[in-house]
């Protein structure tokens, strides 16, 4: 089922109908000014992701950088000299892969859900 998108206005007008549509299982993305900045998810898939959001979140809130140099003396991996803007595409492309990892995490934990006698697999 696709994902919907809608403002944050149309969200305040149409409540009820995005909450029943939750409980069908469709979710639905909430934009301010373009920008995305919540998701309605039906309540059982909420709890089978909170242990991931919480790590997630404990991931988020660590420091990205743990340099006190400035920004435009950050090196690349081999060692070069880098302007701050490729250090950021690099901590962007390390953010993305570590959103997938959850994802694939969150996928097992509702695999493993589905079929209790598989477990899930301990790293």
């Amino acid at each position: 089922m696709a994902v919907r998108v809608l403002s944050s206005q149309e969200v305040q007008n149409n409540l009820p109908a995005i909450l029943d549509a939750s409980s069908e299982n469709q979710d639905t993305i909430i934009a301010r000014a373009n920008q995305p900045v919540a998701a309605v998810i039906p309540y059982a898939d909420y709890i089978a992701l909170l242990d991931v959001l919480n790590r997630l979140r404990q991931k988020r809130a660590a420091p990205l950088v743990t340099t006190q140099e400035p920004a435009e003396s950050l090196t690349t991996a081999n060692g070069q000299a880098s302007d701050a803007s490729d250090s950021l595409l690099a901590l962007a492309g390390r953010f993305a892969s570590g959103i997938a990892d959850t994802a694939d995490r969150a996928e097992e934990i509702l695999e493993a859900e589905a079929d209790p006698v598989s477990g899930l697999s301990v790293p």
